[in-house]
Parts: structure tokens; sequence; C-alpha cells
């Protein structure tokens, strides 16, 4: 996957959790009620819960709802990338990254709970980082940069990785919009081994390589590594899209 750098909201899916959805906000939107959205960051709107308000008009931004999560396709990230995004709304930075690790999210949302981005390891589904604002304001973005101190330490070499917004809280300043977020992956490693080669011999794929050999469905992930491949690897070509790849 090339290095992605862009701002763009709409190639993040929207999933349906509890009756709630996390999409695009529109300051003309009429669903919001009574209640005023923040004014996006950038045209032309941010990302942040839907709705504001429930048909009745009462202000639900504070209140309990099932956890949502908006979670970015899949990409590579080396040392020297960077992460940016841009938060608004209530501080809630307090996920417990070993509880939720071990245990998952919480089905629902609580005063203990958290509201931020968190990086995630696409291939073994662990959080690594969580980040969320310093500090509350209805109209005051605050621009979190993520760079080689943050994330050099974290990351595996060779894996996919997605950014996870995650809402999890409920009470005062519960709620929260997220805005231009920028990914450059950095630069993957140089290094020698390489993919030989792969052919059809019959109804077989074989593959002669150097390194450690993975294969995967979908370029989503998460890849597995084939700990008794050796080269040369051979097995029926009966599936209908398998990708391979060799990592040191």
């Amino acid at each position: 996957m090339p290095t992605q750098e862009s701002g763009d909201r709409s190639k993040f899916p929207k999933p349906k959790v509890g009756g709630n959805e996390l999409g695009l906000i529109l300051t003309e939107d009429p669903k919001v009620g009574n209640s005023v959205p923040p004014t996006p960051l950038s045209a032309p709107a941010l990302v942040g819960p839907v709705p504001f308000e429930d048909p009745s008009g009462d202000n639900t931004r504070d209140q309990a709802h099932a956890t949502l999560v908006l979670r970015s396709p899949a990409f590579p990230l080396y040392a020297d990338g960077e992460i940016s995004f841009s938060l608004i709304g209530g501080v809630h930075p307090n996920m417990d990254l070993e509880e939720v690790n071990t245990n998952g999210l919480p089905e629902a949302s609580a005063g203990s709970g958290a509201i931020g981005v968190a990086v995630r390891d696409a291939q073994t589904g662990k959080y690594l980082t969580f980040h969320g604002r310093s500090e509350s304001g209805s109209q005051s973005w605050e621009t979190i940069l993520l760079g080689s101190d943050d994330l050099a330490e974290v990351l595996e070499k060779g894996n996919l990785y997605t950014l996870d917004y995650i809402d999890s809280h409920s009470g005062g300043w519960a709620w929260a919009g997220l805005d231009d977020v920028l990914i450059r992956s950095g630069t993957p490693p140089e290094t020698t081994e390489i993919l030989l080669s792969a052919s059809l011999e019959g109804e077989r794929i074989v593959i002669e390589f150097s390194g450690k050999l993975e294969s995967v469905e979908s370029l989503q992930g998460p890849w597995q590594w084939l700990q008794s491949a050796t080269s040369p690897f051979s097995e029926p070509a009966t599936k209908k899209m398998q990708y391979y790849r060799v990592v040191p």
C-alpha cells in the first residue's frame, strides 16, 4: 500500500453500533436539532457522533450509548512515520490498553470511558497507543501529532495498522469530533530478502523465497506467517484470491 497522506474522511467506514453511527456532520445538518455542532476545522465537515440530539430535542451528547468505533483502512507504518489528527470536545484519554487488549472494548459507554484515537495493530488486533484531548473546549480544536518518538517502540516490522476513533464515555463533555487526519507511512527499511520466483505447476503454486513467507486472502490483513514453509514452497492453487509476501 502506498504512503497515505490524506484528510479524506470518506475513506473511513461508518459502522452502526447500538443504533448510533459515526459519519460526516455538516453545520446545516437538520438532525442536530437545537444543539449547535462544532465548526469544522476545514471544509466540508468533521467526523463525530450522529445525531447530536434525538427526535424529541433532548440533548444526548453526554448520555449513555453503545461504544462507538470508527476504523480506518489498514496502512503500513514505519519507524520514521508520522500521524496527525485534530480533536474537539471533551478530555477523556484514559483508555486502559492492557484491559482493552485482554477483554476487548466495553460494550457501552460509562463515566470512566475514553474518547480519542488509537493506533491498532491490524494483524493482532491489539491497541498500541491511545491519544485524546488535553483540555475541553466547545469550539477549540486540538491537533495531536505522533512522530517517531511516539511510534517507533510499538511498531513491528512489516505489520499493517489502523487508526480507531473511539467513544466509550458518557457524562460531562462526553462528545468529540475528528478532522484533518494525516498519515505518513514513512520509509520501509532496506532488505536483501526477496521473493525469488512464483509459478504455477499444474494446479499448484510454487514459490521460491528467502526470509519468512507470509500469506493473506485480503490485503487488509492480517498476514499469517507460514512457519513451516521452506523454499521451494508449494500448495494447491484452489483459493479465489491469495497474496504472498516475504519479510526478514
